[in-house]
């Protein structure tokens, strides 16, 4: 299959039809591709799941980010979680803002942007807390520097409704 091709200019138009035919045998497929080892199929998976904008993604995609060996090659699985319903995974979208490299940040800080979430004050806190252990070991924030007064200003975003 064309999908599988090394050369892009050959597996985008394999992708795209993919995308066209849709439906479940083909959302099977694509998901099949997330828990292995090779990066290439995984994030062309992750990019045609993001342009089927099928919410069933959602949580086979969040397995393969939170898997350890997958810690430096999630920026692309992150991009697909754009265009699905994150809307219960507050906590977790801003433990990837904390946590994650710049790209992996870029997409949290979008989809927290972008969706509305539904939380609870116990989320809320234990936003919070996190952000205030970060505070106080960066180290654990890659690129904390750059991007702590954007971090901050969702943190307070969020966190304001903890006055209500």
């Amino acid at each position: 299959m064309d999908f599988l091709s090394s050369d892009w200019t050959i597996a985008q138009p394999a992708l795209d039809k993919l995308v066209s035919i849709g439906g479940d045998e083909v959302f099977e497929f694509l998901i099949s591709f997330l828990p292995g080892t090779n990066t290439t199929l995984r994030n062309r998976a992750s990019i045609a799941l993001h342009d089927l904008k099928d919410s069933r993604a959602v949580k086979p995609l969040m397995q393969a980010i939170t898997k350890k060996e997958n810690e430096n090659y999630r920026g692309t699985m992150v991009y697909a979680l754009e265009n699905l319903n994150c809307s219960h995974l507050l906590v977790e979208m801003f433990d990837l803002l904390f946590y994650g490299n710049a790209e992996v940040k870029m997409g949290a800080m979008s989809i927290l942007d972008e969706q509305i979430f539904e939380f609870d004050s116990d989320d809320l806190h234990t936003i919070q807390a996190k952000w205030n252990d970060v505070q106080q070991h960066p180290e654990l924030c890659p690129e904390y520097t750059e991007h702590k007064e954007d971090i901050q200003h969702t943190v307070d975003g969020f966190v304001a409704y903890l006055a209500d």
